[in-house]
């Protein structure tokens, strides 16, 4: 164990030989006394200090950091809104892709899982995906589709190759889910060079286990926050969560609608007449929000409503067989109309 060697208390290697250096840091150092080897304070606080110092993040110049920056993005295909992100979506952050259904969440997380799986000399990371369905959206035949006709170039064995790169796992249940990130996911991130987990959706597995126990709802999703953002940041990998949105019912700005603060985060999360799920806290765990919403029968809408790095901006695109696609591509956008797919055919 590497934190045996780092901290250099060779007296103390069996009593931490099982133990994390969170499971250390949770000790106070009254605790810690009572463990054998240590029985003073003073040798109980050298513990902590050098637990300390091995988690903390080393030092870093402004110069590595802004090349770390640029180079550790995954494209979305959407060149205006890659531009506007800096490049497209950051890796050790969660993204979340929020909007009625229809609108192209679960299409616009296929298109991320080819744009990770292609190989480089065709702009993607030929790195690994991992796609989690917990609704059973996920479609192989629509994957395959995406890659050979964003990529038309490709040989037969590469779009192969892509495809293999790509795991589709489905879960039902929130311990199931809990149990894949806790334990496969790391497994499966080191073993096939997962660059890019997709979980869709969270927000339906919960709703459906605990819709009408709040609180039980909030800790299941503080858990899987916490499990996320640890995966994001430990492995620097973008981590994607589709959301569902719901009606707002209440003006919250009228009066006698809500607190104050209940108003803010309401016109925060807000999508036209719409509200993403999962309420406040959730809206604070995720670093990026992308919502999507319809414009017409053909068109559909993508807005950063959240991001650390871009102003919010909208960008119109619609749906054809090789993924999004922003309209400015398209000159004439009434010769797709035959070609691009309506809200009615599909529920993706």
């Amino acid at each position: 164990m590497e934190l045996l060697h780092a901290i250099n208390m060779k007296r103390l290697q069996s009593q931490l030989k099982h133990l994390q250096p969170k499971d250390v840091l949770r000790l106070t150092p009254l605790d810690l006394i009572n463990m054998p080897g240590i029985g003073t304070i003073s040798t109980a606080n050298e513990l902590l200090d050098a637990v300390s110092k091995f988690v903390a993040p080393s030092s870093t110049t402004l110069y590595d950091l802004l090349n770390s920056t640029t180079s550790s993005k995954l494209r979305t295909g959407l060149e205006e809104l890659d531009r506007v992100l800096l490049g497209g979506l950051p890796s050790g952050t969660i993204t979340e892709l929020a909007g009625p259904s229809g609108s192209g969440k679960t299409q616009m997380c296929c298109q991320l899982s080819v744009l990770a799986a292609a190989p480089q000399h065709a702009g993607g990371l030929a790195a690994g995906a991992l796609y989690i369905d917990t609704e059973g959206a996920a479609s192989a035949c629509r994957i395959r589709e995406i890659t050979s006709s964003r990529f038309p170039n490709l040989t037969d064995e590469e779009i192969s190759e892509c495809t293999s790169r790509i795991f589709l796992h489905t879960v039902s249940t929130a311990d199931s889910l809990h149990h894949l990130l806790s334990h496969t996911v790391q497994e499966l991130i080191i073993e096939h060079g997962i660059k890019l987990l997709i979980v869709d959706s969270i927000a339906s597995l919960v709703r459906r286990e605990f819709d009408s126990r709040l609180s039980s709802r909030s800790e299941v999703l503080l858990e899987q926050a916490s499990l996320l953002k640890e995966i994001a940041e430990g492995f620097e990998i973008p981590v994607v969560l589709v959301n569902q949105v719901h009606t707002i019912v209440q003006d919250m700005n009228a009066d006698g609608g809500g607190s104050e603060t209940e108003k803010l985060e309401a016109s925060r999360s807000s999508v036209g007449q719409l509200t993403v799920a999962m309420g406040n806290t959730w809206y604070h765990t995720v670093n990026t929000r992308l919502t999507l919403q319809y414009k017409d029968n053909v068109t559909r809408k993508i807005t950063v409503s959240k991001s650390p790095v871009a102003a919010i901006s909208s960008f119109d695109y619609i749906i054809d067989k090789t993924g999004l696609v922003l309209t400015s591509f398209y000159p004439e956008l009434e010769e797709t109309q035959q070609t691009a797919i309506r809200p009615r055919d599909t529920s993706l």
